[in-house]
């Protein structure tokens, strides 16, 4: 394979870009289309294919100066997808961005994953990290510290076995829970809200089934009950040790 194949083969997002001002979405297109080695034809079918998915074909001959910033991210995005990339680099792609925008970037993201690319991206956002991410990559200080899914991440990091249980509004919290066996201690986080923090040595299941049984008995109007796990930026600092570069 030669280097203009390589070359090709990727799509890069930069999270600053230089783009010429007075050149329109379209002009912009053609310009990196011909660097990419694409003919006129293929510049055309992927400019409007492009367009249609991020939203731009009605700002097509809108020079870039009177673009918003949420427009110019897109044509970040166009431009490293205009080569059909089989990977995609994207540098903090969702910076700057309003919630409506975030929420159109996150849906084309995850679109294009869906179609088969590969999507290496970077981002400190960490929820939007968790929202869109098959695979999580914690790095500082240039080193690669642990690699896994959200959830594999989460179950790295043990902060105990925590239940959270959340009764319906204008209803009185759950009594007693602190009795049972298991039970270490348990938190009233708001008027709605407690944290049952389980032994360390508790059977989580058994716990679970005598805590449901309690509640029933009170007849507790509960909205939600889970088990608390880590959030993404507990296990990031984890790995950090709360330092950054």
């Amino acid at each position: 394979m030669e280097k203009k194949d390589y070359h090709r083969l990727i799509g890069y997002h930069p999270q600053e870009a230089g783009f010429q001002e007075w050149r329109t979405i379209d002009h912009c297109f053609k310009t990196f289309g011909r660097l990419s080695g694409l003919t006129s034809k293929e510049i055309e079918h992927r400019t409007q294919e492009i367009l249609d998915l991020i939203n731009l074909s009605e700002a097509r001959y809108k020079k870039i100066v009177h673009l918003s910033g949420g427009m110019f991210q897109k044509l970040r995005l166009g431009q490293a997808l205009l080569n059909e990339p089989q990977i995609l680099v994207l540098d903090e792609p969702l910076s700057g961005l309003d919630p409506n925008m975030r929420f159109q970037f996150k849906k084309i993201i995850k679109k294009l994953g869906k179609s088969g690319i590969t999507i290496l991206f970077s981002s400190h956002i960490l929820n939007d990290v968790q929202n869109i991410a098959d695979k999580i990559g914690i790095l500082n200080k240039g080193k690669i510290l642990t690699i896994g899914s959200p959830e594999e991440l989460q179950n790295s990091f043990h902060i105990g076995n925590i239940l959270e249980i959340i009764v319906a509004k204008n209803t009185p919290l759950c009594e007693n829970l602190e009795d049972l066996t298991n039970v270490d201690y348990v938190e009233n986080i708001k008027s709605n809200k407690q944290l049952i923090h389980l032994k360390s040595d508790a059977d989580i299941d058994l716990s679970i089934t005598s805590i449901f049984e309690l509640l029933i008995q009170q007849k507790c109007k509960i909205r939600t009950f889970n088990l608390v796990k880590p959030s993404l930026e507990e296990v990031y600092l984890k790995y950090v040790g709360g330092e950054t570069e």
